[in-house]
Order: structure tokens, then C-alpha cells, then sequence
């Protein structure tokens, strides 16, 4: 590296003024190269570190690693990771990081196959912190022996095991964090209970049986098994009063908790079980932890949780504390896999009956404060507002996900009882397997907020959808980008009638020249259209919109197995497409031409103006397609 370059960084991280955000950095330093590194981690890390001054809950100092690393980014030393819980570092400011880091006697060792030797160096050079990369082929030290050492993290490369001396840990009291995955022994070593003054230990993705051991590592504040194949936790656990975060998520072979065992961390604030325990008992007094013991942990604010039966939920589970959840009711198909990057989310899944669930005060509020909502072969569903919402239209809701319910009429039922706003915050909805909905609004919305937010929409498999928006729900759709339609055998047209107004006996609403909820439809940042296997389809829009200046961002339009459809554009509304570049129909029988031009309105030089940024055209399997504008004889391909 140059070293104008390396000073230039190095300037960087002396105009740091915080030493909090200076460790911060050197933090991210030792992950491992090429990796994104993890904000969950590095809280985990700095809380367990004592980066944070003054922070004395788990929320203030994930909002203090927030905060340090927006400085961080401004600075250009750190960047956005692919994900919203991740962050990155630039090859060339790691290295800068790792020499700084070196220089306070915190080492990244690299990747070298005489591992034992480069520790022995490292160890020499008392280190106050040391990130390891580990392989299944290396040989640790029997005994490490580092008085000072704070932090220690192994990061295993690929699918390994690792196998370690009962010894390993002497010589390490000072230690304060320990990441050690991939343990393949059934018991810890016997040198862990050394570790006296460990507050963050990580033992992600072990085989181990007996954990009994970490109970006597009573300053812990952040203990996690994730991903690991542990089938009980045991009574020690319960003596780890100081413990402020437990992480079981994906620990899926855990049958057994100890009864009382989680009421006795009294000072938890987050636990995660996503995709682990669901023995739940009833009450108390079990062989197994109850529901009921959660009502004690008054500090929880974080809890992801799967509860099979809606039943044994206690009426006062959710404490005002309570800031994030995932929470999954009901019976799995398999493994509880739902990614969603918002604070707030809650899956139903085969539910019977969801009135036990809507009966209890805590989870209608739940469901009231949901960001991302998933239902799943419920029964007793007709609608999801307003059977599901108290009537107000799920406020906050940011992501919508319906699934396989099969007595769903309507996404919105009748709003005619709380005239409220529907979904003002929705962006996100997605209807697969719907058998018998017959619209998404089953009424005109009042509300001009309602869907107003909706940016991708995606509908599977809903054979009795007869259009996809009503005029009302459409001219509220300014930010919609993404429309995708697929094998809905009875859909007839994208937009069509509101049902509670009249209509003409073409099936058309009535509707008076100056209140027209037609010309109010544009759709302005509609960028993707994608229609598959519609075969009732004729046509995209009712007659009133096939004028309007729409979509005039609209990018790419992609259009397979819609037998019925002859034309997909009217010729007036193609002149609204200049930014169209991706055009592909493939397989739609009755396609005589892309652009209707009956009235003969395009012609002549017209023609040169009609998508002037399509760079690639697909048309194939169009038995009667005549030319690309039917029925006059305009070049363009067909």
C-alpha cells in the first residue's frame, strides 16, 4: 500500500474524537476478510468489551453502536452491507484497520497452515485480543496462556469441528468475550470454568449436550447457542442473573427447559427462539418451561418465540416493554425460515380458529403494532381487515403475506363500519393460493392514504380474482413499482369496478363525467409488469383508461400464456412508454398486435416515437399476430 494512502486512512481514524468509535472500528477489524460483519455482533462484542460508557441497557447500546457506526460512515470508513443488519469494510481500510489494531496489541491472525506456530507468536506479544480463522484440518494449543487477553474470537472456514483441550482456557481469567463455534465434543472443556470474568460468550453452532457447565459464569450478560444442536437447557442456566440477551434461535433439536429456569434471569431484555422450542406448557408446574414464566422478565423488550397452540398464550404475555417480536402460532410444515428485516412481525400458521387468539388483549395488540404480517392455511378467515385488525385498518403493517386460506372472500372487507384508513403503511403484498377471493377490496375506500404506500404487489394462483385493483384502491397507488399476475384463470382486466357502486350491463362502473376515478389512475412509478398464465384476460385496462397518459415509467413489461389477450397497448397510451426497454410476450394464442391501433392513430412518423428506449424485444409462440400495431400495416416487427 501506498503510504500516502495508508495516512490518508490513518488521518481518518485519528479525526476520530470518540474512543468508542475507535474501538469500534478496530472491532470490525478483526472480522474475517471478504465477510460482511454483523451489527448484532459487533453489539454483542462492544457491550461484552464495555466499549459503551454510560449505556446500561441493551437498547441504549444498540443505539450507541448505531450512532457510531454513522460516523464511521461518514468518514468512508465503513460502508452498507448487503443486508440492513450488516455493515462492510473496504479491503484496503481493513488492512489500515489491522495495523493500527496491531499496534494496541490486537491481532487478526491470518490464514496460514502452521496455525500453532503463528499463535505462539501472537501469545508472545501479549495480546489483549486475537480473531482466529479456524480449519477442521488445524491443531490448536493445549493451553493458550494470554493474562490480558479481553477478546477471542475463532471463526471457523467451512464445515468443521472443532476439537479442543480441557486446558485451553487456562491462563485466559481476563477474558471477557468468547466466540468458539463449531464445537464437536458433547461437553465443554473443563478450563471454561476458569473464565470468571467472561460477559459475552458465543457458542454458535456446537454439537454440545451438556451445558451445564456455563451456568457457573455468573457475570455473563449475553450468552448464545445459536444454530447449535443442544436438546435441553438445564437448571445452571437459571444462575446467570446478569444475563441481558439469551440467543436459542435454530436450535431445533431443544425439547427441554427446565421449569422456572427463564423466570429466574430477571434482568433479560432479549430472547430469541425463532425456529426452536415450541413445548410450551399451559401453566406452570410442568415438566417443561411455561408460557407463563415470560410474564415475569418485566425488562424483555426483544422476543422472537414459536407457540404451536394458540390457547395456552396467557392473556397478560405481552409486557408495554416489548419493542420487537417475531412470533410464529400455530403448527410449522418445517422449519420457521421467514426472513424480514422489520422490528415487528408475527406468522399465523394452520390455525383452526383464530377468535382464541383475537379473544386475548395482548395479541390484538400485537397485531395492531405487526410490520410484517404472514397468514398461512388459517380457517374462519373471510377477511383480513377487518377480522383480524379491531377495525383499524393495520396502521402500521408494512408487509402483507396471505398463503393457502381458502375461505378468504376479500383482503378488505366492508370499511363502511369504521370508514378508516386501510394499509397507509403497506409496501409489500403477496396473495398465493387464494381459492376463493374474489377481490382485494370488497368496497369503495374512502380514505385516499389507504394502500397509498404500495410498492410491489404479487397475486399466485387465485382463480376467482376477477381484476386486481378496484378504481378506489388504484388511483391511490403512486408508488407502486411492481405488478406481477400468475395463473389467476378468472381474472378478466388489471383494473376494474369498485363492487358497492353500480354498474353498466357491460360490467363497468357508472360513472359521472366530473367525478371520474378513471382519469385519477396513472401509476406514475410502475417500472415492472409481469402476467402469466391469465387465460380469461382480453385486456389490461377498461376502455376509460386506454387514453390516459400512464405508466410513464414503466421499464420492462413481460407477458406469457394469455391466450385471450389481442392487443396489449391501445395506441394512445403507448406514447406514454418512452422508457420502456424490455418488452417479451411468448405464447398468447390470440395476440394479433402489441399496440391496438384500430383507430389507425399511429402512423407514419409516429412510428419512430413509439418506445424510443426498448433495446430488447422478445416475441414468441404468436400463431396470429400480424404485425407489431395491428391492424395497419406499420413496420416494427411481428
Amino acid at each position: 500500500m501506498e503510504k500516502n494512502v495508508y495516512l490518508s486512512i490513518k488521518l481518518s481514524y485519528d479525526f476520530l474524537r470518540s474512543e468508542e468509535a475507535k474501538s469500534l472500528f478496530l472491532l470490525c477489524g478483526l472480522f474475517s476478510e471478504g465477510h460482511a460483519i454483523p451489527v448484532p455482533y459487533l453489539l454483542r462484542y462492544g457491550m461484552g468489551m464495555g466499549y459503551f460508557k454510560e449505556v446500561y441497557t441493551v437498547e441504549e447500546a444498540r443505539s450507541r453502536v448505531h450512532t457510531l457506526i454513522g460516523k464511521l460512515k461518514s468518514l468512508c470508513l465503513l460502508l452498507d452491507g448487503d443486508a440492513e443488519d450488516e455493515v462492510k469494510m473496504h479491503d484496503v481500510i481493513r488492512v489500515v484497520a489491522v495495523s493500527i489494531a496491531e499496534d494496541e496489541h490486537m491481532f487478526n491472525i491470518p490464514n496460514v497452515a502452521d496455525l500453532e506456530k503463528k499463535m505462539e507468536e501472537t501469545i508472545r506479544k501479549d495480546p489483549i485480543a486475537i480473531s482466529l480463522p479456524y480449519r477442521g484440518d488445524q491443531v490448536l494449543p493445549q493451553r493458550m496462556r494470554c493474562p490480558r487477553l479481553g477478546l477471542f474470537l475463532l471463526h471457523t472456514i467451512g464445515l468443521c469441528s472443532i476439537q479442543v483441550s480441557d486446558h485451553f482456557f487456562e491462563g485466559m481469567e481476563g477474558l471477557k468475550v468468547l466466540q468458539f463455534p463449531g464445537i464437536g465434543s458433547s461437553s465443554l472443556p473443563s478450563s471454561l470454568d476458569r473464565l470468571i470474568n467472561l460477559q459475552t460468550l458465543c457458542l454458535d453452532g456446537c454439537r454440545l449436550k451438556d451445558i451445564a457447565k456455563v451456568g457457573q459464569l455468573k457475570k455473563l450478560e449475553v450468552l448464545s447457542f445459536r444454530d447449535s444442536d443442544i436438546e435441553q437447557l438445564p437448571l445452571e442456566i437459571g444462575q446467570l442473573r446478569r444475563l441481558q440477551l439469551l440467543d436459542l434461535s435454530n436450535c431445533w433439536r431443544l425439547e427441554v427447559i427446565a421449569p422456572n429456569v427463564i423466570s429466574k434471569l430477571s434482568r433479560l431484555e432479549e430472547l430469541y427462539m425463532g425456529n426452536s422450542f415450541k413445548r410450551w406448557e399451559k401453566v406452570e408446574g410442568g415438566s417443561n418451561a411455561s408460557l407463563v414464566e415470560l410474564n415475569g422478565l418485566s425488562k424483555l423488550t426483544t422476543l422472537e418465540i414459536h407457540v404451536r397452540y394458540a390457547e395456552i398464550l396467557p392473556q397478560d404475555l405481552v409486557s408495554v416493554e416489548l419493542q420487537r417480536y417475531k412470533m410464529f402460532i400455530g403448527e410449522a410444515r418445517g422449519r420457521w425460515f421467514v426472513k424480514s428485516e422489520t422490528s415487528r412481525l408475527m406468522k399465523l400458521e394452520r390455525l383452526k380458529s383464530v377468535s382464541i387468539l383475537l379473544r386475548n388483549p395482548g395479541m390484538r395488540m400485537l397485531l395492531q403494532r405487526t410490520e410484517d404480517l404472514w397468514l398461512e392455511t388459517l380457517e374462519g378467515v373471510p377477511s383480513v381487515v377487518h377480522e383480524l385488525d379491531d377495525g383499524e385498518g393495520f396502521p402500521r403493517l408494512k408487509h402483507l403475506y396471505v398463503e393457502s386460506c381458502s375461505e378468504i372472500l376479500h383482503i378488505v372487507g366492508s370499511v363502511r363500519r369504521v370508514g378508516c384508513e386501510v394499509f397507509p403503511l403497506l409496501e409489500t403484498l403477496y396473495l398465493i393460493g387464494l381459492a376463493n377471493l374474489e377481490t382485494i377490496c370488497c368496497s369503495q375506500l374512502r380514505e385516499d392514504q389507504s394502500f397509498s404506500n404500495l410498492r410491489i404487489i404479487e397475486v399466485e394462483h387465485c382463480n376467482k380474482l376477477k381484476h386486481l385493483f378496484s378504481f378506489s384502491m388504484a388511483k391511490n397507488l403512486l408508488w407502486l413499482q411492481k405488478v406481477g399476475v400468475e395463473e389467476c384463470d378468472e381474472l378478466k382486466m388489471i383494473i376494474g369496478p369498485d363492487m358497492e357502486k353500480p354498474t353498466t350491463t357491460q360490467g363497468f362502473t357508472e360513472i359521472n363525467a366530473e367525478d371520474d376515478p378513471v382519469h385519477q389512475v396513472t401509476f406514475p412509478r410502475l417500472e415492472e409488469l409481469k402476467l402469466y398464465g391469465l387465460i380469461s384476460i382480453e385486456k389490461l385496462w377498461p376502455d376509460q383508461f386506454q387514453g390516459m397518459y400512464c405508466c410513464q415509467n414503466l421499464t420492462k413489461v413481460t407477458v406469457r400464456r394469455c391466450h385471450r389477450l389481442k392487443y396489449l397497448f391501445s395506441c394512445s397510451m403507448v406514447f406514454s412508454l418512452g422508457q420502456l426497454q424490455h418488452l417479451e410476450i411468448w405464447s398468447c394464442e390470440s395476440m394479433e398486435g402489441v399496440v391496438n391501433n384500430t383507430t389507425g392513430g399511429l402512423g407514419g412518423s409516429d412510428e419512430l416515437k413509439v418506445f424510443p428506449k426498448l433495446h430488447s424485444l422478445s416475441l414468441f409462440q404468436l400463431p396470429k399476430l400480424s404485425s407489431f400495431a395491428s391492424p395497419e400495416d406499420t413496420p416494427g416487427g411481428g
